[in-house]
């Protein structure tokens, strides 16, 4: 890992006993962060991970588990974020892309497709809303996402 220092961050002298420390790491991680924003349903909070180097031409695959079987849901992303009260609810992501499909027999679903040929540190925002006939709402919301391009 890389030590992260500012110009003029390091001082070696001793000031008394407000010195302080502040350290910082690049760890190298993958580059999805949870952002939050889920809703329960009937069987518990839909759980949304991104997989993959976020590289143009890269395969990518958002996996959605937790959710009701068999029943509708949309991936929804965009380049910003607009945090709205929906159905009890936050949709997270500006809703610029959404996408239909379905959850298989056992309420999982994958979306998989190829990272684009987007500008590095470009950040793209999803979360996945599914039909829940059995929610108070009758929809559950995955927790968002947030992808930077690499």
């Amino acid at each position: 890992s890389n030590l992260l220092q500012p110009p003029g961050a390091y001082d070696p002298t001793y000031n008394g006993n407000g010195d302080v420390g502040i350290v910082g790491f690049d760890l190298g991680l993958e580059p999805w962060r949870v952002l939050g924003g889920g809703m329960k349903g009937s069987i518990e909070q839909p759980v949304l991970v991104g997989t993959g180097k976020l590289l143009p031409g890269t395969p990518t695959r958002l996996a959605l588990r937790a959710a009701e079987p068999n029943q509708p849901i949309w991936w929804v992303g965009g380049f910003s974020e607009v945090h709205l009260p929906l159905l009890g609810g936050t949709l997270v992501p500006l809703p610029e892309i959404v996408y239909a499909s379905q959850t298989d027999a056992l309420g999982w679903a994958n979306f998989n497709f190829t990272w684009p040929n987007v500008p590095p540190g470009l950040v793209f925002t999803t979360q996945a809303w599914c039909l829940d006939p059995l929610a108070p709402q009758f929809v559950s919301a995955s927790t968002a996402l947030q992808a930077l391009a690499q």
